[in-house]
């Protein structure tokens, strides 16, 4: 999953959306207004739990890389053998 794709989706549900998108910012920025305590250990949750996928998405892309490139020399080899 691509980090832009992401982004660009979030993008157009909330303009497609700008009730929806104007509900959710301001019971956020009510919640944050109430329980600002609270709040910010969810959004450092959040932004953690963010970064935790993001670094395993990226392993996940660079081992199907190694994986493909292992079978391409795989076949390689089993062409000269013959």
């Amino acid at each position: 999953m691509d980090i832009n794709a992401l982004i660009a989706s979030c993008q157009l549900f909330f303009q497609d959306h700008k009730a929806m998108a104007a509900a959710l910012v301001a019971a956020l920025a009510l919640f944050g207004y109430l329980k600002p305590k609270i709040f910010f250990k969810l959004l450092l949750l959040a932004l953690f739990a963010g970064v935790v996928l993001y670094i395993v998405s990226l392993l996940g892309e660079s081992s199907t890389t190694g994986i493909e490139q292992k079978d391409q020399m795989m076949y390689k080899s089993k062409e000269i053998l013959e």
